[in-house]
């Protein structure tokens, strides 16, 4: 038997819709500004997601995982979630 965790992302479209220029301004300054971006509802793998956002180290803009640093670009997300680059 396998179990599926997963986020929608209806939630965000909800959240995204509310923010005022300000707090969009913030958040795009953030490696997590792409999620801006999303206007469709979509199911993202919630274990991805909290392992990513844990392991996510602001100084180097990249993830340490198992001791090695892996550098994720606003691009390789778009690329891989199909919005636009």
């Amino acid at each position: 038997m396998r179990v599926r965790h997963c986020c929608k992302t209806k939630y965000l479209l909800k959240v995204n819709k509310m923010l005022t220029d300000k707090h969009k301004a913030c958040i795009k300054a953030t490696p997590f500004g792409w999620l801006l971006m999303i206007n469709t509802d979509m199911k993202i793998n919630r274990r991805i997601v909290r392992e990513l956002s844990s392991r996510w180290v602001e100084k180097i803009s990249s993830f340490e995982i198992r001791s090695q640093v892996v550098s994720f670009t606003l691009i390789d997300v778009c690329i891989r979630l199909g919005l636009r680059v």
